[in-house]
């Protein structure tokens, strides 16, 4: 590792815990920095960006309107595709790329992005590490990271050289990996925390539910990457008796909000504003359901990300409070990306949250565990399957799920309307995204956006 890097990991790590206590200063303290941080943000967009400088003009902003975070709305929302066309105009004149980090998303919208990141991210990142476990109370725990740490632009990949520099108590394991593989080296090492994807989560607990890692005394377990509903937190902190924990975590924002002890999803607003906009960009107001936009001021020279849409998740601010003393704005469950709700012909959408809910309640009331992971997939605007694999060790032999599937069709027939043409299947086998190492999704749509009517896409 060259001596710049050295110095650059240095320097992030005296950073990071100036960071990481942020969190916990007064609103009023919180407002101050977002402010000045925002103005910096644009600046930087501005005098050293061409094609920020060239939106902004065309829009007829300038960086000295934008004074507190309640002007962003006067910037126009700047959406994936312009990013990945406009990629070499958007990346600062002033980075240093030898000191720099290029990152891509999984592309699992559709198309991937690389965006650029400095070491103020990595100390960011860092920071939000000790944030956590100051947040958790779990001092620095012997833990297992379960992530795509094999793919060259993945977040994973790009911070796992640099653990060793911190801790020697961090076990990293390639998801792609056979999760009885992976229990196995989990029970070896005996770890204390795991952070991974929920649909990884869910397939260890099933192992642990069918005899396997009995030796593994977790104390908690931090996931993200996937939607989850109640009955697979209680899933998994039944097996494994522990306590769980999510997150809201994106390439483009970085870690955007932590879930505390009282299950509520606490913004990292000292380093992101999350805005939650209608299909026109106007701004909702909390408890409404709209899609989220990111803002980024890490005061670094990696790609600004300023009202960009294009995470295309779909949640909700919210008005609580929390006295678990943090003093960050709190939102909602992220009910899954816009591109993978469901359209129906008559113009009704329900987002990947809202179709689990049918399937949550037959797991609690009806299936006694028999069911290992589901899957619904949408092929056409009428046309949607919902793939069942069975655990084998709770079914008895010779028994099929005919039961079930009779009721979780009519569940879902119910839901939809009796004009959709639904199919409730076993399989060994879940449809997978292109992307190797992303997780499974549980909710699918693969219908293009000319089929999906009655809807403005930002």
């Amino acid at each position: 590792m060259e001596i710049n890097q050295l110095l650059g990991i240095g320097k992030a790590a005296l950073k990071s815990y100036r960071y990481s206590r942020r969190a916990w200063k007064s609103p009023e303290s919180l407002k101050r920095l977002q402010d000045n941080a925002l103005q910096r943000a644009v600046s930087i967009a501005y005098h050293h960006t061409d094609f920020y400088l060239e939106k902004y003009n065309k829009y007829g902003i300038h960086p000295s309107e934008i004074k507190t975070i309640e002007d962003l709305p006067k910037l126009p929302i700047i959406t994936k595709q312009e990013l990945i066309d406009y990629f070499n105009a958007a990346v600062p004149r002033s980075l240093n790329k030898n000191k720099a980090f290029l990152m891509g998303t999984s592309g699992s919208t559709g198309q991937p992005l690389q965006v650029y990141k400095d070491y103020t991210w990595l100390a960011h990142s860092l920071g939000f590490g000790l944030r956590m476990l100051k947040l958790h109370r779990m001092g620095l725990p012997k833990a297992a990271f379960i992530f795509d740490i094999n793919s060259m632009s993945s977040i994973e990949n790009k911070t796992k050289n640099f653990y060793k520099y911190f801790t020697k108590r961090a076990m990293l394991i390639p998801v792609e990996l056979d999760v009885v593989e992976i229990m196995e080296r989990l029970e070896k090492a005996n770890v204390h925390y795991i952070a991974t994807y929920t649909g990884v989560m869910r397939e260890l607990a099933t192992l642990r539910k069918n005899g396997m890692g009995k030796k593994l005394k977790l104390k908690k377990v931090g996931l993200t990457g996937e939607l989850l509903d109640e009955y697979t937190r209680e899933y998994i902190e039944d097996a494994f008796d522990c306590y769980c924990y999510s997150s809201y975590i994106s390439t483009e924002g970085g870690t955007i909000a932590i879930e505390c002890e009282n299950k509520k999803m606490h913004i990292n607003s000292d380093y992101v504003m999350v805005e939650v906009v209608d299909q026109n960009g106007t701004p909702l107001p909390a408890g409404e359901d709209g899609s989220i936009l990111l803002t980024c001021y890490d005061g670094g020279y990696g790609t600004p990300i300023i009202r960009y849409s294009g995470c295309s998740d779909v949640g909700q601010l919210l008005p609580d409070k929390c006295d678990c003393g943090l003093n960050t704005p709190i939102m909602g469950p992220i009910k899954g990306r816009s591109v993978d709700s469901i359209h129906l012909p008559d113009g009704r959408v329900y987002h990947a949250f809202s179709m689990t809910i049918p399937m949550e309640k037959i797991q609690r009331e009806y299936s006694n565990e028999r069911i290992r992971q589901y899957q619904i997939v949408q092929h056409e605007l009428n046309k949607i399957t919902i793939s069942l694999i069975r655990n084998e060790e709770k079914n008895k032999e010779g028994d099929s799920l005919s039961d079930l599937m009779e009721i979780i069709q009519r569940a879902y027939q119910d839901q939809l309307g009796s004009e959709m043409d639904l199919k409730v299947q076993e399989v060994q086998e879940l449809t997978k995204i292109e992307n190797v190492g992303m997780p499974t999704p549980l909710v699918l749509s693969q219908i293009g956006k000319k089929e999906k009517q009655g809807i403005k896409e930002l």
